[in-house]
C-alpha cells in the first residue's frame, strides 16, 4: 500500500485530481481527489483510500512511466510519481508542444499513446543512409517557441518515399513543411490529428514538376493520402503514411 504522501503525489501529478500540498495529511482535498480518481477507474466512489484503490493507482502509474521510458527515459517503473517522473513528463510536454505543468493529463497522455504507437509502426530512420535529405529539413517550424524542433521521430517509410521520389524526378526536393508540434499545428490552422504531428507526413515542392505527377508517384510508391491545391498549400504537395 502506498504511503499517503506518495498516493498524493500520484493523484497530483497523474490527471491532476489532486490540488492540494503534498503533506502526508488526509483532509478534504485528499479525500475529494481519491473519490474523483475513483470515479474515474469506476470504483465505489467512498473516498477511502483502499486496496482496490491502490491497486489500480500503481498500476496507471506504471504504465504512464512505461510509455515515458519508450521516449528515452530510464525511469524505475515503481508506481510511484516522484522528482525523476515529473521531470520527464516536462520534458516530454516540452517535446510536444505542452503546457510544462509536469502533470500527465488527458493531452499529455494521448501525445504519449500516439507517440509510442506511432514509433512501433515504423523503424527508426538512419539519417547517415539518408542520401537526398537531412533531418534538419523536417524541424519544426516553431522555431523553438514552443518545441525543441523534433516533437515526434520522422516515419522511415515517408522518408524512403521521399527518396525514390527524389531519385526518380531526378531534381532537388524542399519540404515546405515537415515535422510540428502541437502549438505551431494549432497557429497554422491546421487539423488536430494532422500527421506531421507524429512524423507522418511532408508537404514538398519539385520544381518544374507536375503536382499531379508527384501524387500519382507517391501513391505508386505506398503513400497513404496525398492531395494538393488547398488554401495555404501553394506549389507544395502533401504526403502522409
Amino acid at each position: 500500500m502506498l504511503s499517503i504522501k506518495n498516493y498524493q503525489s500520484n493523484l497530483k501529478y497523474y490527471y491532476g485530481f489532486y490540488t492540494g500540498s503534498v503533506d502526508g495529511k488526509v483532509g478534504s482535498k485528499t479525500k475529494s481527489a481519491v473519490k474523483s480518481y475513483q470515479k474515474f477507474k469506476g470504483l465505489t466512489q467512498d473516498g477511502i483510500y483502499g486496496s482496490k484503490t491502490d491497486s489500480a493507482l500503481i498500476k496507471d502509474i506504471k504504465n504512464l512511466q512505461t510509455l515515458l521510458n519508450k521516449q528515452g527515459n530510464k525511469l524505475s517503473v515503481d508506481g510511484i510519481i516522484g522528482t525523476a517522473t515529473i521531470s520527464a513528463i516536462k520534458s516530454f510536454q516540452r517535446k510536444k508542444g505542452l503546457s510544462q505543468d509536469g502533470i500527465a493529463g488527458s493531452n499529455t497522455i494521448k501525445a504519449l499513446k500516439n507517440t509510442s504507437s506511432s514509433s512501433s509502426s515504423s523503424s527508426k530512420v538512419n539519417w547517415d543512409k539518408v542520401k537526398y535529405f537531412k533531418k534538419s529539413e523536417f524541424k519544426c517550424q516553431c522555431r523553438g517557441k514552443y518545441c525543441n524542433g523534433y516533437p515526434a521521430e520522422m516515419s522511415s517509410k515517408l522518408i524512403d518515399i521521399l527518396e525514390k521520389l527524389r531519385a526518380y524526378f531526378g531534381k532537388p526536393i524542399t519540404i515546405t513543411s515537415g515535422l510540428r508540434c502541437k502549438k505551431h499545428n494549432a497557429e497554422v490552422g491546421c487539423v488536430s490529428n494532422s500527421q506531421h504531428q507524429y512524423g507522418k507526413a511532408a508537404d514538398i515542392y519539385i520544381a518544374g514538376v507536375d503536382k499531379a505527377k508527384i501524387k500519382a508517384k507517391a501513391y505508386e510508391y505506398g503513400a497513404k493520402y496525398c492531395y494538393y491545391g488547398t488554401a495555404g498549400m501553394g506549389e507544395a504537395v502533401h504526403i502522409n503514411v
